[in-house]
């Protein structure tokens, strides 16, 4: 499955959706509801999600499911 990222984001919030992405973090995905309403959605489905990184700054961004492999 693969996700992409809708408009602008710095390397920073990129290195955030990359570290979720890597499997030592994919558990914690795992068992939120976020996860299992991300892997239902068809193709082509826009979700909105808030990403917490480092100075405890939060931005929306907006992830279109791409690819359901």
């Amino acid at each position: 499955m693969k996700a992409k990222m809708i408009g602008e984001w710095s390397r920073e919030e990129a290195a955030v959706i990359l570290s979720c992405e890597e499997k030592d973090n994919l558990n914690i995905w795992e068992e939120s509801s976020f996860f299992n309403k991300f892997y239902s959605m068809p193709e082509g489905s826009k979700i909105h999600i808030y990403l917490e990184y480092p100075v405890n700054k939060r931005k929306r961004i907006t992830v279109e499911v791409v690819d359901r492999k």
